[in-house]
């Protein structure tokens, strides 16, 4: 991302790391909880048990894993989570909550903090205390995000590609009376006229003062 004046930038998807990161700090906590219901011999609810029972829930559509809102309610609930966990997965939880000051930090639209690389950094040794694997996403928020950021000087929120990802749900619809196969010789044209007639819907006339 770092290069002479020439180099193109890539923004950083910040929704899609928070959701990566989160759900799979989540998912290690309950493989590991696992492991040791297999070793000790001693039943015990499971994290998703406890998630189940706090309206966290997975959703089909992302493939089983919690969204943006049960994200948000699971890093709402990290002091009841820590609660539920036997004290030696502790270190789950409190690596959580420092994702969450990394997230407050510099993953908003509006201000990013002062000391967003210190809370990386907290972060960072956090996690790599757990000794669970370093996904793409993870290696994004210890180096990228501090690179990106610094480039900027603004938060990931700013630069969301949400607001294309809401567009393109409210097109399909009228993609959908237009839709051809994309070999078919009037593909083209086709995408062109539900352009046409989805801008075209969304056309606000003022009148002039």
């Amino acid at each position: 991302m770092r290069g002479d004046k020439n180099q193109i930038f890539c923004t950083i998807d910040e929704l899609h790391v928070y959701l990566g990161v989160m759900n799979h700090l989540f998912d290690s906590l309950y493989k590991v909880m696992i492991e040791d219901i297999k070793k000790s011999k001693v039943f015990h609810k499971s994290v998703y048990d406890w998630g189940y029972d706090h309206h966290i829930v997975r959703q089909n559509y992302h493939g089983g894993c919690l969204d943006g809102p049960n994200i948000e309610k699971l890093l709402q609930n990290l002091d009841s989570l820590e609660q539920f966990v036997d004290p030696k997965f502790h270190e789950y939880i409190e690596c959580m909550k420092h994702f969450r000051l990394v997230a407050e930090a510099c993953f908003g639209a509006e201000k990013l903090f002062d000391d967003y690389k210190d809370r990386i950094d907290d972060f960072e040794k956090s996690y790599r205390g757990l000794g669970i694997s370093i996904t793409p996403k993870v290696h994004v928020i210890f180096y990228e995000v501090k690179i990106f950021c610094d480039e900027t000087g603004k938060p990931l929120g700013m630069f969301s590609a949400q607001p294309f990802e809401s567009c393109h749900f409210d097109f399909n619809p009228t993609y959908k009376c237009y839709k051809r196969p994309e070999n078919h010789p009037q593909h083209g044209p086709k995408l062109k006229d539900a352009t046409v007639c989805y801008n075209g819907d969304h056309i606000f006339l003022t009148k002039k003062q």
